[in-house]
């Protein structure tokens, strides 16, 4: 009887509530159901199992009343999906439609009435447990909807959710008109403000208004990109064709379409990632779909000026009234006295923010701390005690199995130790208890670390920490499992597949500190840095992808370049330990024959010795940057073989190709930097880092990381030049300017940190032209030795001074209205024309004019959000910038992306259409680039070009795209094709009984993007965007 008991305690311990009825002294003193007992997991009784079920009867019938005379009262009880729209009741029941809801619900929920509005009902000793579930799942981004019903009153109204409700409903009625001007909305405030609950909330109150379907995405890594694959080309991923579907069932549900919301907890972190929202809603937009997001984001700069969003501000601090609220919450749900509930309140929420308040005292009994603490020791103690178990009942050697045995084998052959843990221990029972509760307090701790840096550790990781691949014992994963400690990510499809974690960042931090490791502190980052190195680095695989990005996650985290998350770096604190964690990535580099890690180790290679406390003298600085040097180079050629190699022309630089020479780059400016260097290594330094990374930037234009080498090595070199060497300075101001041209062509998608990185040293350069340089002297001087070094610097001093006067940026990204940039345009034009038999055969020159020339004609920027932007050119400024495009690509090694592009458009709008092609031919073959249409083809006053059209085959509804054959509206009889193969989508024709195979379509528009045309029917022109964007 009590094995029987103990069996039945963990097997069913991590269940919300166990009864144990006409309870006797044999249940209520064995040590697992006293444990369960104490720890509210079960609940004693002398009633039998017949009075259990007509008082939970009771309470049953008591709420069955919330229903209510709903529409949905009368229909069966089947599975189909139900909601309203418009008022009124509709059913998701054919296959196609539940095809689509199955794909959709891998990553988004469409709230229904049996999702939202059927109570769940529980007796009211689980009431605690299902609030603390409640909370778990928020903190953790899991919505369960039954918290958000008003008789639950387990959700507290935050002060902004009012307001965030009359927005959301504003901008659902504005995306039924036509010109939908309202902005998608952001919820943005710091971790812990109560974003998630508040969106959660909102998607419940905008569902029981029954007027529009909401969906709700709860990833905010989820990805709505575009792929390429060979049989169909580019095309949007599955994941955006489901989305998209489902969306467009919703609107054939009713004569007229009626908007969807989508709330989407982005939890945005960065300008990339903010726009992923825009991007997605521009996306459904523009196949004709109605809607509208609401979505979430972190704190950031300038958060109350957004270009894209209407942001709604929230504070985590507790507001007026809030404090109350909480602790009633706590009091009626999280079964505390009113006097405990303020105790802990005052020890331990209210100074602090608001979900902390409600998530941290549901978890603490004596101090949070000590509470999770405890647990571990009992879920470590049980998982010891259930291991023990399985290898008595078992009785069976883990190693007799055909399969373990060929594992054991490849082990030996490698020189690798295998060890199943769970195998029969020498020695006594409390030794072997004491040797499993070790391992598991080890991966316990690495866990938390993993967990503290945002890391998910793969099963197999934590089994390998552990000493063993025991992984074929379904038993032992069902006790891992188990733990309440640790949330288990099960792979249905592959259990090897599966991760482990503290549940919440918060507990793992409290659990560190329960283990005598503060995060904090100074000696805890050093005994973290030495769990990585002896325990992760240990027994990290890097060719397991996910263990690879786990590591290399980690330590970029906890070294010098961790800008974001600045309180979880290690590199001030336990820096004279990273010369450990330096070793020990070369011994794995070395000893593993695996350089997965060897950016990492070249990087903290030449930040340890840059910092002032470094221990080296110059001449071991020296020796340690030259023996990173020796590694990059070697790590380049190896990179640069496999590359080649690889059978794809068209792929010269990969990103990990690109990381290993901006390194090298960086390694370089700081040995430049040491004293005492040879004058004749200074006067190369900057030449080699500037050709060195040209490539990189034509293949990586956005990476920040590769402008900053080229910029220092100049800067570099400009610190020791004196004022007489002229040609030297004016020549590396020039590569200097033309690199900041290429940054500022690209700006809007740089990271802030490599913005400001880059603003501070384009400020610092201009700083340096003013000590070492007359520009108007210089100017006077190059115009008569016909070089056109001269010319471009003095174009970059008239937009100096533009900046300085205007205190502000002159950007390419940003459309010319103002009166002062629009002058400033006129005159670098002018001075280039002026002397164009010099300038229009410098690269530099020729960038800077065709950038300025189009924001001048055009007034918008050459590449936008939106997608389909009309232009506004005549024929005569086509012409002009194509032959500037033609000259730059005469002159210039490095052709960059956007010229290409342009020549493409240029030659488009001339009616060239063979030279489109041949131009985009590098982007279709390189299956790196978009297929968003970027422009139409217009008029000089930004009226699209209208043709006609034959749908050349059947439409592929499964791919959803067809091909039309495009001519002239003057060629009546079809004879002479301008285009035979131009894609379009139905959604974009809007008169789809016109499309057959061989049907002839009047006023079809065209669009350019990277590939190639794409067929429309009425775009915008520019007059209808220069008053919407204006």
């Amino acid at each position: 009887m009590p094995k029987a008991l103990n069996n039945l305690a963990y097997s069913v311990k991590r269940k919300p509530l166990i009864y144990f009825l006409e309870a006797n002294e044999i249940i209520t003193e064995n040590r697992r159901c006293k444990e369960a007992i104490e720890d509210g997991y079960a609940v004693t009784s002398m009633e039998s199992i017949t009075d259990l079920y007509w008082q939970l009867d009771e309470d049953l019938f008591d709420t069955i009343d919330f229903l209510g005379d709903d529409d949905f009262s009368t229909q069966n009880s089947n599975r189909d999906k139900r909601l309203f729209i418009n008022g009124t009741p509709y059913s998701l029941s054919s296959a196609s439609e539940k095809e689509t809801l199955f794909y959709v619900s891998r990553f988004a929920t469409l709230l229904d009435y049996d999702t939202v509005n059927t109570s769940v009902v529980f007796p009211r000793e689980l009431r605690t447990n299902y609030f603390k579930t409640f909370l778990k799942n928020s903190a953790e981004g899991e919505p369960l909807w039954y918290g958000f019903h008003e008789e639950q009153n387990f959700h507290i109204n935050r002060y902004f959710e009012n307001d965030l409700y009359i927005e959301t409903n504003a901008i659902l009625k504005d995306a039924n008109t036509r010109d939908r001007k309202a902005k998608p909305i952001m919820l943005c405030g710091q971790a812990c403000s109560g974003k998630s609950n508040a969106l959660a909330a909102l998607a419940v109150r905008i569902f029981s208004d029954k007027t529009y379907p909401v969906i709700y995405i709860k990833d905010p890594g989820i990805s709505f990109s575009y792929d390429y694959s060979d049989e169909i080309g580019w095309q949007a991923n599955s994941l955006f064709g489901h989305l998209e579907d489902l969306i467009k069932i919703l609107e054939e549900k009713t004569d007229s379409a009626v908007p969807v919301l989508i709330i989407w907890d982005l939890a945005a972190y960065s300008p990339e990632s903010r726009k992923k929202a825009i991007k997605l809603l521009n996306a459904l937009r523009s196949l004709g779909r109605k809607v509208q997001i609401v979505c979430s984001s972190y704190e950031f700069i300038n958060q109350h000026d957004d270009e894209y969003f209407k942001v709604i501000n929230v504070d985590v601090k507790l507001r007026e009234g809030e404090l109350d609220k909480v602790k009633d919450c706590l009091h009626k749900n999280g079964g505390y006295s009113r006097t405990d509930v303020d105790l802990l309140i005052d020890r331990y929420g209210g100074n602090e923010n608001f979900l902390a308040s409600m998530y941290i005292i549901d978890e603490i009994r004596s101090t949070l701390s000590q509470k999770i603490t405890q647990e571990v020791d009992k879920g470590t103690s049980q998982l010891v005690d259930h291991v023990i178990d399985i290898s008595e009942q078992h009785h069976i050697d883990f190693f007799e199995n055909t399969f373990a045995n060929a594992l054991k084998k490849a082990y030996d052959d490698a020189g690798k130790k295998f060890v199943w843990f769970v195998s029969e221990y020498d020695g006594t029972e409390e030794a072997s208890r004491k040797e499993l509760d070790e391992k598991f307090r080890m991966i316990i701790t690495s866990v938390a670390i993993c967990t503290w840096y945002g890391q998910k550790v793969p099963y197999v990781f934590a089994l390998r920490m552990m000493g063993g691949f025991g992984t074929g014992n379904q038993a032992l994963r069902g006790a891992i499992s188990s733990a309440t400690f640790l949330a288990f990510e099960k792979n249905e499809d592959d259990s090897w597949d599966s991760t482990v974690s503290i549940r919440t960042e918060l507990e793992s931090r409290l659990l560190l500190e329960g283990f005598g490791i503060s995060p904090f502190q100074r000696d805890g980052k050093i005994k973290i840095l030495n769990y990585i190195i002896t325990i992760l680095l240990k027994h990290v695989n890097c060719r397991n992808r996910d263990e690879y990005e786990l590591i290399r996650n980690v330590i970029q985290l906890v070294g010098p370049n961790n800008h974001t998350f600045k309180q979880k770096k290690l590199w001030d604190e336990a820096y004279n330990s990273f010369d450990e964690l330096i070793g020990a990535l070369n011994d794995y580099r070395e000893k593993e024959k695996d350089n997965s890690l060897v950016l990492q180790e070249i990087t903290l290679r030449r930040e340890y010795c840059l910092m002032p406390k470094c221990p080296l003298t110059d001449k071991e600085k020296l020796d340690a940057y030259k023996e990173a040097l020796e590694i990059a180079e070697k790590q380049i050629r190896e990179r640069e073989q496999i590359i080649s190699h690889s059978g794809n022309n068209h792929r010269k630089m990969d990103l990990t190709l690109a990381q290993l020479k901006i390194e090298k780059a960086n390694l370089n400016n700081r040995i430049f930097q040491l004293p005492k260097m040879d004058e004749a290594y200074r006067g190369m330094l900057f030449d080699d880092v500037y050709d060195s990374l040209q490539d990189v930037l034509v293949a990586y234009p956005t990476n920040g990381y590769a402008y900053s080498p080229i910029l220092n090595a100049g800067l570099n070199q400009l610190r020791h030049a004196k004022k007489e060497e002229l040609q030297y300075i004016s020549h590396t101001l020039r590569q200097m300017y033309s690199v900041l041209d290429f940054f500022q062509a690209s700006e809007d998608s740089f990271t802030i940190e490599s913005r400001d990185e880059l603003n501070r040293l384009r400020g610092e350069i201009g700083m340096r032209m003013d000590e070492l340089l007359d520009s108007d002297d210089y100017f006077i001087k190059s115009v008569e030795r016909k070089e056109p070094t001269g010319i471009y610097l003095k174009a970059c001093n008239i937009i100096r001074e533009l900046e300085k006067k205007v205190q502000g940026k002159f950007n390419y990204n940003e459309p010319l209205f103002k009166k002062s940039h629009i002058n400033t345009c006129e005159k670098i034009i002018q001075l280039f024309n002026h002397y164009a038999e010099i300038s229009h055969h410098d690269p530099a020159s020729l960038f800077m004019l065709i950038n300025i020339k189009w924001l001048y004609h055009n007034r918008f920027p050459l590449f936008g959000e939106k997608e389909c932007q009309p232009t506004r050119l005549n024929q005569t400024e086509w012409k002009e910038l194509l032959y500037l495009c033609e000259h730059y690509f005469q002159c210039s090694r490095f052709i960059r992306d956007r010229i290409r592009y342009l020549a493409a458009l240029c030659s488009a709008q001339l009616g060239d259409y063979y030279s489109t092609q041949e131009y985009l031919k590098p982007f279709r073959d390189s299956r790196e680039y978009e297929k968003r249409a970027l422009h139409l083809i217009c008029d000089k006053n930004g009226v699209p070009q209208t043709f006609t059209a034959k749908f050349k085959y059947d439409y592929d509804t499964a791919n959803r795209r067809g091909y039309m054959v495009i001519y002239d509206n003057a060629d009546k009889k079809q004879h002479r094709p301008l285009l035979d193969r131009v894609i379009y989508r139905l959604e974009n024709i809007h008169h789809r009984d016109e499309v057959r195979r061989g049907g002839i379509i009047e006023n079809v528009q065209l669009s350019l993007s990277y590939t190639g045309f794409q067929a429309h029917r009425r775009r915008k022109n520019y007059k209808e965007l220069e008053r919407g964007d204006a």
